[in-house]
């Protein structure tokens, strides 16, 4: 049997969604789903900025449906962060400050940190091997792209393959119900477009990689934590760290 969920009151409430993770949607509620999905799709295509007023009866229009399912939608869409109901205002896009992106990065490597532990010991399958060289393949072309949002895309992508690796329910589980699609663009913004940082960006991946491939948990999660460091201080805007 499952735990109980935790009661979130602040603003990480998003980490569990109102749908059970393990309980598939029923029939009714496709509307509703098929209206986030969408205003998800806009966010992740940048159609949606921080801010943004979002007026059901046009998102009604926009979709097909009737404005019941948007309502339904952006409550949804509030509980997992990514919108806020103001009262007499409707719902916008939130706006997210620097320091809540740093907080979110702090928690991304958190878990992170779990599924890299979990994974590094079965690298030695093949399966698994193959599984990261195509994950690390979607870096190298990102930094090729020089696409911020490109580049933090592939890197989710990357840590939802590990993550799978690890094998642990509640790692893969926590890490998907983020809203990246919401944050990433927001990272993205952050980025040093000069060309170094994108290729330190790929360095770095490529090192933990070998690193991975060792076999070695202890090598891999003290590396994972120095790269982590560093792309925080850039976030946070107080110059980069040593790595």
């Amino acid at each position: 049997m499952l735990p109980p969920q935790p009661s979130f009151n602040h603003d990480w409430n998003y980490i569990l969604t109102r749908t059970n993770p393990i309980e598939p949607l029923k029939t009714d509620r496709s509307l509703v789903q098929h209206v986030v999905e969408q205003i998800t799709a806009g966010v992740k295509k940048g159609l949606y900025a921080p801010g943004q007023r979002l007026v059901a009866a046009d998102l009604a229009d926009e979709f097909s449906v009737s404005r019941a399912p948007v309502r339904e939608a952006l409550h949804i869409l509030a509980g997992e962060g990514v919108v806020d109901l103001v009262q007499n205002r409707g719902a916008m896009i939130r706006r997210v400050s620097s320091k809540q992106l740093v907080d979110l990065l702090e928690f991304t490597e958190g878990i992170c940190l779990i599924g890299v532990r979990l994974a590094t010991p079965k690298m030695g399958l093949p399966r698994n091997k193959l599984i990261m060289k195509t994950a690390l393949s979607r870096i190298r072309n990102a930094c090729k792209s020089k696409i911020p949002l490109t580049l933090i895309t592939s890197l989710y992508d990357y840590h939802v393959d590990l993550n799978t690796i690890s094998d642990n329910y509640y790692v893969d589980t926590f890490y998907r119900k983020v809203p990246f699609h919401f944050f990433n663009p927001l990272f993205a913004e952050k980025l040093p477009k000069t060309p170094r940082h994108w290729e330190k960006f790929l360095a770095n991946y490529e090192q933990f990689d070998q690193i991975l491939l060792t076999m070695d948990s202890h090598a891999s999660t003290s590396f994972f934590i120095a790269h982590m460091r560093w792309l925080i201080s850039i976030v946070r805007d107080d110059g980069p760290s040593t790595l």
